[in-house]
């Protein structure tokens, strides 16, 4: 049987009773209406302000080191805004002279600023240090637009795929060059017991305290990457590598490129020979 239809008096009370409820409460449909209607900057945001009834916390932290990258890491933060899961960026601004920490302030992400340049471990270290969230996403700052590709990293984490997950491009771009790049394969595979196709990724996601215990230690540099993927595997953290899509900087052979390199070369041996005497029983067992 049909149902009488509602008294008008009676649908204009119930309009203004929906209209009195605070935004979280009012229905599912209109909050994803406002969420695909709002600016890509500010969808995260006024879906968790829309949904803040249901918000179960913060899942993670992108976390970017960077020095002197102006240009790029604005771009960069913005790109990861857009990532589901992501509430908040974390800059660490490595004594940079330029104006990185400002151009990552314009983009909304919360900066970490170190008085001086200590190194890219350290500045990971801080930023990791300074996460609210239970995950982390490490990135590296000159990614620019591109940085929404690292979307899979936090989906293997989220879904308890791994502890450590660790993007690769398959074309072999920006997973670090030539010599430093063999040297860094050859460390892993005999102090880890096991090669890893992108050993020097900067793009990794992983549960705050493991990445908390993987980075600890003294200052390393470049090395960082070297020195998590030799501990997770002596720990027996499952590590998992995912392809993804994302553009780096070329720095090429001009003299910035060619310094970059040598001290990438320094501090991934020093961090080599550091684990070599770290014992492998060192450190927390999964």
């Amino acid at each position: 049987m049909k149902k009488a239809p509602l008294l008008p008096g009676l649908r204009s009370a119930g309009r203004m009773w929906r209209a009195s409820k605070p935004l979280w409460a009012r229905r599912r449909r209109w909050s994803r209406w406002c969420a695909a209607m709002a600016p890509a900057s500010g969808r995260r945001r006024l879906w968790i302000e829309l949904n803040g009834h249901c918000h179960t916390g913060r899942l993670f932290s992108a976390v970017v080191p960077a020095w002197r990258e102006a240009p790029t890491i604005g771009a960069t933060v913005a790109s990861l805004s857009r990532i589901p899961w992501i509430d908040e960026e974390v800059a660490v601004d490595d004594g940079s002279d330029d104006d990185t920490a400002r151009e990552a302030l314009r983009a909304g992400a919360r900066v970490v600023r170190l008085g001086r340049r200590r190194g890219k471990g350290s500045a990971l270290q801080a930023g990791i240090e300074a996460a609210a969230s239970p995950y982390v996403l490490l990135c590296d700052a000159d990614l620019g637009p591109s940085a929404g590709g690292l979307f899979p990293l936090c989906e293997a984490v989220r879904a308890g795929e791994a502890d450590l997950v660790i993007g690769w491009l398959p074309d072999g771009r920006g997973a670090g060059l030539g010599l430093v790049r063999r040297l860094a394969a050859a460390g892993v595979r005999r102090l880890g017991g096991r090669a890893l196709s992108a050993p020097l990724s900067g793009q990794r996601a992983a549960p705050r305290s493991w990445a908390t215990a993987l980075v600890a230690g003294p200052p390393c540099g470049f090395g960082v990457e070297v020195r998590m993927d030799v501990r997770a595997l002596r720990w027996g953290l499952r590590v998992l590598e995912v392809p993804i899509r994302v553009g780096h900087r070329r720095t090429g052979w001009s003299r910035e490129g060619v310094l970059h390199r040598a001290q990438q070369f320094l501090d991934v041996a020093r961090t080599l020979g550091d684990l070599r005497l770290e014992s492998p029983d060192e450190g927390p067992r999964k």
